[in-house]
């Protein structure tokens, strides 16, 4: 099997379940919360790492039962095609996280809520107890109805409240109660159970990979198939000539991107590439390379560093508008190259996202994990890399969105 990495929307507030034990949890009987709102941790949930045997059982697979059926089924992980063992590396895949969606792809403000496309989407990654998770996974989109991605966002409020979390100000980071319960608690395993409710084989509608090219931490594969009654399609990447069509799989795509960081931090030795090259305008690809950027006019730097800011602003980029890589090196390429290096900063900025202060402080927003000079370079845009969570802008800044919509608009009818 081809190596695969992750890239990259009731009448009261109480709870009718038992929230003692894991195994008497009763997701259908879980009543829906219409006054309380929901914060960054309820749309976009990363788990723990496992650290016992029990831990790694406790995660849903890719074969766990949704929906219709599995939540991947292995005939499509299979039709990836590659040279390793599929049987290893499709049982060994656990969810590590999940996002809800409630306007997919929408840029801005939501005008139509009809033309929205509401999604759960589940990251998996291959997991360790001694060394964490690979920097290899999957992301797995499904699409629901506007009535049943509501039932799922206060279901999860709900399960948050009854588990005593009745805090609404709090960063994105690793979920808090499953920080405190660990991955064989009650709020874990409710979370998963109402994800087999609400995905599966019949509702999956999109496969992305993540991959590197070898074991240099140097060079990445991105792509990914659609899918439609079963039939899959392969899924053309945004602004790349051709929708990247270059991969030698029958329902994959490509792109490469091949980059060193120097150990001291300071983007000095960065020499890397993009392959192809996006034709938006936001291009990142001047800070890819040191030795470029140095030569290139103050003019063109700043409009590189501005085009990073833009594709993390949620306002301005969607995932239809701009390709995978540059998507998951707008924050690396900044924080390793443009700031340290040419001593750029988003601060007023007005390509910067900006969250709406009704619903999201500027301590909601601030980032648990940024990049740390000299450390090796960490694509992931919601996930582990190692046993290091990565949580990048983009992410952080669509959840901000997200929760603004939903309080706004969704929780307040």
């Amino acid at each position: 099997m081809f190596p695969i990495a992750v890239l990259a929307c009731g009448s009261g507030s109480g709870s009718s379940f038992n929230t003692t034990s894991a195994s008497n949890l009763d997701v259908n009987a879980l009543e829906e919360t219409e006054d309380a709102l929901s914060q960054m941790n309820d749309v976009s949930v990363l788990y723990a790492l496992a650290k016992t045997h029990a831990d790694l059982d406790a995660y849903l697979k890719l074969s766990s039962p949704g929906v219709g059926g599995p939540l991947l089924p292995k005939a499509i992980f299979d039709g990836m095609g590659g040279d390793m063992d599929p049987d290893e590396m499709y049982d060994n895949f656990r969810m590590t996280a999940f996002r809800i969606d409630p306007c997919s792809t929408n840029i801005g403000p939501v005008k139509d809520p009809s033309t929205c496309r509401n999604q759960l989407r589940l990251i998996f990654q291959s997991v360790t107890i001694d060394h964490g998770a690979a920097d290899s996974g999957v992301h797995l989109f499904y699409s629901l109805t506007r009535d049943e991605l509501m039932h799922l966002l206060r279901s999860i409020i709900n399960l948050r409240r009854s588990n005593g979390d009745h805090m609404i100000s709090e960063a994105l980071t690793v979920h808090p109660l499953i920080r405190k319960q660990g991955l064989t608690g009650t709020f874990a395993s409710g979370l998963n159970k109402l994800i087999l409710k609400y995905a599966g084989e019949t509702n999956l509608v999109r496969f992305t990979v993540f991959t590197p090219q070898d074991q240099s931490d140097t060079s990445w594969v991105f792509g990914g198939i659609d899918l439609s009654a079963g039939v899959a399609s392969p899924f053309p990447i945004p602004t790349l000539p051709d929708g990247g069509y270059s991969f030698p799989l029958p329902i994959a795509t490509l792109f490469v991107g091949s980059f060193y960081q120097g150990t001291a931090g300071t983007g000095s030795q960065m020499a890397g590439q993009f392959d192809p090259v996006t034709t938006s305008t936001d291009d990142i690809n001047l800070f890819a390379n040191v030795a470029n950027a140095q030569s290139a006019t103050a003019t063109a730097r700043q409009a590189a560093y501005d085009a990073a800011l833009r594709i993390e602003n949620p306002n301005i980029n969607s995932s239809n508008t701009i390709d995978c890589a540059s998507c998951h090196l707008a924050q690396p390429l900044r924080e390793f190259v443009a700031e340290p290096v040419f001593q750029f900063s988003s601060a007023g900025n007005k390509n910067a996202f900006v969250p709406d202060p009704k619903w999201i402080t500027e301590e909601d927003i601030e980032q648990s994990t940024h990049l740390k000079p000299g450390a090796i370079m960490n694509l992931h845009a919601f996930s582990y890399k190692g046993n290091s969570p990565m949580i990048n802008r983009r992410v952080i800044n669509e959840t901000a969105a997200i929760v603004t919509y939903v309080n706004s608009t969704l929780l307040r009818r």
